[in-house]
């Protein structure tokens, strides 16, 4: 998780799990993943609570798919992906 996103993860990974919803579940985006190699790049993919059987939250996964025309940026970033660091923003 790039560190300008850190928070916003888990705030987001937080309410989720307080309240079983995740307002980008099932949305396919773009998201922005810090590698190995310290440089971020953007993977297209998409979000899913894990639930109980009784729908109570117990975790959440991001599913990295082929990418599709209709996903939506996950936030604007102004550089290519490849060309930002770790901090960078």
């Amino acid at each position: 998780m790039p560190g300008d996103y850190r928070q916003a993860h888990w705030d987001g990974f937080h309410r989720a799990m307080d309240t079983g919803e995740s307002g980008l579940e099932g949305t396919a985006i773009h998201l922005p993943v810090t590698c190995h190699d310290g440089r971020i790049r953007v993977f297209p993919g998409m979000f899913s609570v894990l639930r109980d059987p009784y729908g109570h939250a117990l975790g959440a996964a991001a599913t990295y798919t082929a990418a599709r025309d209709d996903a939506q940026p996950f936030t604007p970033l102004e550089l290519p992906a490849q060309r930002l660091r770790p901090g960078a923003g």
